[in-house]
Order: C-alpha cells, then sequence, then structure tokens
C-alpha cells in the first residue's frame, strides 16, 4: 500500500502540503513513530513505505541508530525504556492494515518494552534515543471522549495574536503544575473558503502554533481537513503523543485520527511556528 496515496485518502489538504516538502517518516535524529503489538510488550516502527524486498538506505541508517533508541515515549510523554529487538519482514498474509492486530505480518523494526508495563492496543508511541528524556514535559491528557473547553481568555488571546476570530478553542493536554504548559486546539473563523485550525501550545507568554489548514471547496465542503468531515472540525481525534524542550526550541509529536487511519507528526519550534520534521501515517481501515 503506497503510504503517500494512504496519507492523502486519510488527510487529503494537510497531507498535500507537507508531502510536497519531501518529509521523511522517520529521521536517525529524532526517532520515528510506533505502536504496539497485541501483548502490549513490543513495539514497531514501520519501514520505509514503498520499500522493495531489500531494506532501502532510510532502513539502513535507520537500523544502524537502533542501538541508540532506548526510550519509548507515550501518550502525554510518558517514557518506557526500550531495547530493540530485530527487524522484522512482512511474512505477505496480513491485510496490509498498519494495526496492533497486524503487528505480526508486518515489516519494520521491533522495539521490547524493558519494564513491567503494558501498552494498550490503540496506544501512540514515539521511539527515540533519550535525547528527550531529561527535558520532557509530563502533560496531563484530557480524555479522548471529552471536549474541555479553553480556559477563560485563551482564545481571545489566540485571536488577538494571529489577527483571526476564533470560533472553537479546546484544552488537549496541559502541564500539572501551576501555571505550566497547556496544549489547545483552536479552530478559526472561516475567510472565504479558507479553514483553518491550530495546535496551540501555550508556554507563559509564548505562544506557538502548529497550523491546519482546510479548504471548504473540496468535494462541495464535504472534505474539508479530512475525507468526509462534512467541515466539521472534531477535538476528540487529537493526541498529543510528546512535548518536549530542545534547547530554546519545543518539539511536539501529534497523531490525528482520519477515516481510514492516523497521520502522525513531529515538529519543532521555530520563532511561532512549528516546523515539520517528520510525517508518517498508519493505514487502518477499513478492515
Amino acid at each position: 500500500m503506497n503510504r503517500m496515496v494512504t496519507l492523502l485518502g486519510v488527510l487529503p489538504l494537510l497531507a498535500a502540503v507537507l508531502f510536497a516538502q519531501d518529509l521523511p517518516h522517520a529521521t536517525v535524529a529524532h526517532g520515528g513513530f510506533a505502536f504496539p503489538d497485541a501483548d502490549g510488550t513490543r513495539l514497531m516502527a514501520l519501514s520505509a513505505p514503498d520499500r522493495p524486498l531489500g531494506l532501502q538506505p532510510e532502513d539502513r541508517d535507520f537500523l544502524a541508530a537502533t542501538a541508540a533508541m532506548n526510550t519509548a515515549f507515550c501518550a502525554g510523554g510518558a517514557t518506557h525504556p526500550v531495547e530493540f529487538a530485530g527487524h522484522q519482514a512482512s511474512d505477505g498474509k496480513g491485510s496490509f492494515r498498519q494495526t496492533t492486530r497486524q503487528f505480526p505480518h508486518l515489516d519494520g523494526f521491533v522495539f521490547r518494552l524493558k519494564s513491567h508495563d503494558r501498552l494498550q492496543e490503540n496506544e501512540t508511541c514515539f521511539v527515540a534515543a533519550d535525547v528527550f528524556t531529561r527535558s520532557v514535559i509530563r502533560l496531563a491528557l484530557d480524555q479522548p471522549d471529552r471536549a474541555v473547553q479553553c480556559a477563560p481568555g485563551a482564545a481571545e488571546r489566540i485571536a488577538a495574536v494571529r489577527g483571526r476570530g476564533v470560533t472553537h478553542c479546546w484544552t488537549r493536554a496541559r502541564e500539572a503544575a501551576p501555571g505550566g504548559v497547556s496544549v489547545l486546539l483552536a479552530e478559526f473563523v472561516r475567510q472565504g473558503t479558507s479553514a483553518l485550525a491550530s495546535l496551540v501550545v501555550v508556554d507563559g507568554d509564548r505562544l506557538t502554533f502548529s497550523d491546519m489548514p482546510g479548504n471548504y471547496t473540496r468535494e462541495g465542503g464535504l472534505s474539508v481537513w479530512r475525507i468526509e468531515d462534512e467541515g466539521t472540525f472534531d477535538p476528540h481525534h487529537f493526541r498529543v503523543v510528546l512535548l518536549a524542550r530542545r534547547g530554546a526550541a519545543l518539539v511536539l509529536a501529534t497523531s490525528w485520527a482520519g477515516a481510514e487511519g492516523t497521520v502522525l507528526g513531529l515538529s519543532q519550534s521555530d520563532g511561532d511556528l512549528f516546523r515539520p520534521i517528520i510525517l508518517d501515517s498508519w493505514y487502518q481501515a477499513p478492515m
């Protein structure tokens, strides 16, 4: 399954913009996204998309770096020590879905949890070297099935900074300490055919935006941000996987559920915007 086509199907508008930048699905310097097996004791980072038989150069580079990838960061920056367990080749017997249940059939890099922790079936993790361990920001995640409104004044503050009204504002994660970092999700006022939403990291006086543009002309407004969303921006589809400091910059890893799978991204702050570093996707439905 072509993962570029898959991602375009999951989230056509943003994916088209990001793929134009030729972003990798994983990097040696940062790591890659991974999901657990049925027992919740192993994780798989998928191999490079559309590769023929034999490891591609990016796979070989990643394989050479796996020994240093000793930490899995999962929801809210929860850390799990891991060790590389080897490369698994596809057996060609699966359904070509990239899910926990298809784990035994997929081609990827397998990591074993070194603790007695067990990951949930739908968990999303980012496997990396311990470069983030000392600087990860511990976040309390809002429940996926809840849409918590932003604190009073937050929407007005975001609107003032961006010069565009905010129609909805939700809190997706927050640091436990009073006055700590929070991750908000804002939907902005429609401007003609332009739609815009953004994940906003609020760090004291600093606001950093990860923008998600949409377009109301796509399929007559039936697929503004993602396939068949009917122009409705749903906050339940977003999870914060990791938020960390890297020098003066912030690094943000997120997952965004779509009609047929999940879009995964790692970005680093540059001024008041997050610039994408990694873009990946998991094709998960229809089963």
